[in-house]
């Protein structure tokens, strides 16, 4: 191994070295929220050989699919509208390190990933790159807390634009049929990856455009029939998972019914700024410290905000508008911003789309034209340019501080509390797990707990418990598996009702150190 080898490895160790650390030390200053977890439900329900035995809310069967109504029953989705592709990306990891923080360095993963693509797409050192997307605040508090999920899908756009690259370059059939299945992964990942099908298709034509010799006629052909053989190939795979059953109603067909269920907003309301505000997409648009959302709650908008969403929004149309250059070679970043700019428009009309999980679909499109942008301020103004991006560097730096110094100052949300770290601590407990169900009864811990515990736990998810029947259902796991009960709940609000719980069983606090606690345990007393 040569010198030059040597020094590539132990740069690239260095990097994931920390990632790592900012993994590590990442719940020092944000605490877990419930929905990083969500994306592994398959996990939950067949790691741990007792948490089958939730049958009611997140049924842990309650996602698989009957695969083509054979009846081969196969745990395909993470939920509704997830497909179970997160949770085989991240068993390996899991198995490795069973902790919390394993979610978030997979998330940190995806950025190098992300980094080297872009690497190769421009020509550009990806340590470099690397850093700008840790630096990216909303991007890069995304990719850490995963509530989406969405790492697959933003590392996917750069993925297909560089195969899109390659194929115009080669027309090589093999990359179009990398490009479907990447699409079939990505749509199996999250429904919402339809979203993004008309901005990768103004990537290629963008590609397709900005070249300087169009492709002849012959190559039109072959173009033709390799995308023809692509689609087929995608339209397959896709029937893989669209035409399989629910395994309770072989008429019942998930995927289908989750697809024909979306709803769309009225197309007039885009000009109604007064509702367009109050969207929780353009919210998470305009206001950076959103990407918290989930855990803290959100600083107002406030001068910062406001130039930093226009530092980001708008360099990349500022910059092609002051380019002296011939308008063809606008082209490109031109169409690349457009196409970010369609996909939040998109997400926006998209009546289920609140949150800057939605919200951030949009940025590996303008991350694109960024980089397209400053490729042509290179090319162009080659003496200018090392104090052009010198200026933007700082710029950007000192703009992303401001978001990452003052998001530890806001109010952790309740249903994410300190608390709820310590209760989870002391349900590792061998013991404690191997001789009680844990019952979960307020919003916030399952799929914490659920993926993170004992190999003897069983973690049951009732919220709300608020009837008799469900009472009974315990009472009927108590005398077959004999294990008492352990309830986790909220202090300051729950949706289920302690009267009813605390009647029904003899119970006593265990683990609570103080009385404004939030998160509590109580646990059935011999």
């Amino acid at each position: 191994m040569n010198r030059n080898n040597l020094l590539r490895i132990i740069k690239f160790l260095s990097l994931v070295i920390l990632l790592f650390l900012i993994a590590f030390f990442s719940n020092r200053i944000a605490p877990y929220n419930m929905d990083e977890f969500c994306h592994y439900h398959p996990i939950i329900s067949r790691h741990y050989k007792y948490n089958v035995l939730n049958t009611f809310r997140e049924n842990c069967r309650g996602y698989d699919l009957n695969f083509l109504n054979t009846g081969l029953v196969l745990p395909l989705r993470a939920y509704a509208y997830e497909g179970s592709i997160t949770s085989l990306y991240y068993y390996p990891l899991f198995l490795i390190w069973r902790d919390p923080r394993s979610a978030r360095l997979i998330g940190l993963l995806f950025l190098l990933v992300q980094s080297l693509l872009l690497a190769r797409i421009f020509n550009q050192r990806y340590e470099y790159i690397l850093l700008f997307l840790l630096c990216f605040f909303p991007y890069f508090f995304q990719h850490l807390v995963d509530t989406g999920p969405i790492n697959f899908t933003t590392t996917s756009i750069f993925l297909l634009y560089w195969l899109m690259i390659k194929w115009l370059d080669t027309f090589k059939f093999k990359y179009p049929l990398i490009m479907a299945f990447t699409v079939f992964l990505g749509i199996w990942a999250k429904l919402t990856y339809f979203w993004l099908l008309p901005g990768i298709g103004i990537l290629f034509l963008a590609l397709l455009l900005g070249r300087k010799k169009l492709p002849s006629r012959k190559d039109y052909k072959k173009i033709g029939l390799q995308v023809s053989g692509s689609a087929f190939l995608l339209i397959v795979l896709l029937g893989l998972i669209f035409l399989s059953t629910s395994p309770y109603d072989n008429s019942s067909f998930p995927y289908i019914d989750e697809i024909t269920s979306s709803k769309w907003l009225p197309i007039q309301q885009l000009f109604q700024l007064n509702i367009i505000k109050e969207r929780g997409v353009w919210k998470a648009l305009f206001n950076p410290f959103e990407a918290t959302q989930r855990i803290f709650v959100v600083k107002d908008p406030n001068l910062i905000t406001k130039l930093y969403s226009g530092f980001i929004l708008l360099f990349v149309p500022a910059c092609l508008l002051a380019l002296k250059i011939n308008w063809f070679f606008k082209i490109k970043p031109s169409l690349i911003y457009s196409a970010g700019i369609i996909t939040f428009v998109i997400t926006l009309l998209i009546e289920r789309a609140w949150a800057m999980h939605h919200t951030v679909l949009s940025f590996p499109f303008f991350i694109l034209s960024i980089f397209s942008t400053i490729e042509l301020l290179r090319k162009y103004h080659p003496k200018k340019f090392p104090i052009m991006i010198s200026g933007l560097v700082i710029t950007f730096v000192i703009l992303n501080s401001y978001f990452f110094i003052n998001f530890p100052k806001q109010r952790v949300r309740e249903h994410d509390d300190w608390s709820k770290i310590k209760i989870h601590k002391i349900l590792q407990g061998r013991e404690l797990a191997k001789n009680f169900f844990y019952v979960a009864i307020d919003w916030g811990i399952y799929y914490y707990q659920g993926l993170y515990g004992p190999d003897s736990q069983s973690v049951l998810y009732m919220e709300p418990l608020n009837s008799q029947s469900q009472i009974e259902a315990l009472n009927e796991l108590k005398r077959k598996y004999n294990r008492k009960l352990l309830f986790i709940y909220r202090n300051d609000s729950s949706s289920s009702d302690h009267s009813l719980i605390r009647e029904s069983f003899q119970l006593k606090e265990y683990g609570t150190t103080s009385k404004n606690q939030i998160w509590r345990i109580m646990l059935e007393d011999n």
